[in-house]
């Protein structure tokens, strides 16, 4: 069930005072990271992966998304509806255009949920294109995986899994679709959903970037959606024209990738380790 977002207040009398009221109205719905760099991750045929850490931002992310879930689950119990927070949740990661760092957020996002909780995790790649997720983790594409099921010429999903994460399994792409706008629109990508929301306490979609027009028919499956932007790159109302595509109500926060900070690179080190203690 996708659980919408409460309506912002009209702001009276003046323009939005920044680019990101222009995107999301709140300063709030932007999380500003530094660069992340693609995962590292160690490959050994037959064995589960090896991946050394996830940048410390992505708990502090986690963090803020699960009081905003909450939240929705609140509003919902309000409205006589079953709140979210017993309920699986389905959430993508999107960008207006590739090569923002969407794939890398999505794992490391999904990595930290699952070391940081209890949850049972899913991290499917739905992005329509090549297998970005599986050359993040080192392991070989073009196999079985998402797409060969989506395109109804495997029944059976493989799956991949981190050593010291138990608790998530990632389902690659495996070969590009034959036919990207007939797949991301395929009926069996509704059954799929359901069978994973049976499954998993939370899953995490790489999504298509909006530009290749095929995000939208997989948002509307989603319960949540986190945009993601490269700072200094895209322009703000490209992102914004993104966001109404795949429709404001759906957006619960704009991760904001490579974002300087004002502060010296030694203060940010220090103070990221006194949050963590």
């Amino acid at each position: 069930m996708r659980h919408k977002r409460s309506a912002m207040p009209e702001r009276e009398g003046r323009k939005p005072a920044t680019w990101r009221e222009r995107l999301l109205e709140l300063d709030e719905d932007v999380f500003e990271m530094s660069r992340l760099e693609p995962a590292k991750t160690v490959a050994v045929p037959g064995e589960k992966l090896h991946l050394a850490s996830t940048p410390p931002e992505f708990t502090r992310l986690y963090a803020e998304l699960e009081r905003r879930i909450a939240a929705i689950g609140e509003a919902t119990d309000i409205a006589g509806e079953s709140p979210a927070a017993e309920q699986s949740y389905v959430l993508g990661i999107c960008s207006a255009v590739g090569g923002e760092g969407k794939t890398t957020v999505a794992l490391h996002l999904a990595l930290t949920i699952a070391r940081d909780t209890f949850k049972r995790v899913c991290l499917i790649d739905l992005s329509m294109g090549n297998d970005d997720l599986s050359r993040c983790l080192g392991v070989a594409a073009n196999g079985p995986g998402a797409i060969a099921v989506m395109e109804e010429a495997d029944g059976a999903i493989p799956t991949l899994q981190i050593a010291g994460c138990d608790n998530l399994v990632i389902i690659p792409a495996g070969r590009r679709p034959a036919n990207p706008q007939k797949t991301a629109r395929s009926p069996r990508l509704a059954q799929m959903v359901v069978s994973l929301r049976q499954s998993f306490d939370m899953v995490v979609v790489d999504m298509p970037a909006v530009s290749s027009d095929n995000a939208a028919p997989l948002a509307r499956h989603m319960d949540g959606i986190v945009m993601v932007s490269r700072a200094g790159a895209t322009p703000s109302d490209v992102v914004a024209r993104a966001i109404d595509t795949i429709g404001r109500d759906h957006v619960v926060g704009l991760v904001l990738n490579r974002a300087q900070s004002a502060l010296p690179k030694w203060l940010r080190s220090q103070l990221t380790m006194e949050s963590g203690q």
